[in-house]
């Protein structure tokens, strides 16, 4: 049982998500509203002129600046889902990959660094992964903090730095 906790608590954990993201489809969160379009819009520019930067798009009230605002996502993993899939399939998509690794880089991170037992670093995963501070802007659609999840990739990759021995004198 101890060898398959990372198994059985991560898919689960992301399979609940995407759950609780699509409730009430397609009556989604309303942050869904701002974002869909524009994914689509860019989409089409990308289609249309490959990828440069869509400095501004005529499609919405007669003109808006794209690329200076921040909430533009063309140079995003949502956008690189949009491009093969449909909307709402590639915000599931992307949902379940940043997820997936967030659970798996906390995993790691907590069984290998501080040397906890595989159960409870999965359980950590799960929390980390699922806590409320990412399932309420999750359904709700904001698209800035779906990425909240990596927030456990960096500190995996300092912590594993090759660090020099006492033996190793010191570079000059």
């Amino acid at each position: 049982l101890e060898r398959v906790a990372p198994v059985c608590c991560g898919p689960p954990a992301v399979t609940t998500l995407l759950v609780l993201a699509s409730r009430d489809y397609p009556l989604v969160g309303h942050d869904f509203s701002y974002f869909i379009p524009r994914l689509v819009d860019t989409d089409l520019y990308l289609r249309i002129n490959g990828l440069v930067i869509q400095w501004y798009t005529p499609s919405f009230g007669g003109g808006l600046p794209a690329f200076p605002n921040p909430q533009h996502l063309q140079y995003s993993l949502l956008q690189a889902l949009l491009y093969v899939t449909g909307p709402w399939t590639a915000v599931l998509l992307a949902t379940a990959m940043v997820c997936a690794l967030g659970y798996a880089a906390c995993y790691r991170f907590l069984s290998r660094t501080p040397g906890f037992a595989r159960r409870p670093s999965a359980l950590a995963g799960v929390f980390f992964t699922g806590h409320g501070f990412h399932i309420c802007p999750l359904v709700v659609g904001h698209a800035a903090l779906r990425c909240y999840p990596l927030r456990a990739v960096p500190p995996h990759g300092p912590a594993h730095a090759p660090r020099p021995s006492a033996a190793t004198p010191p570079r000059a």
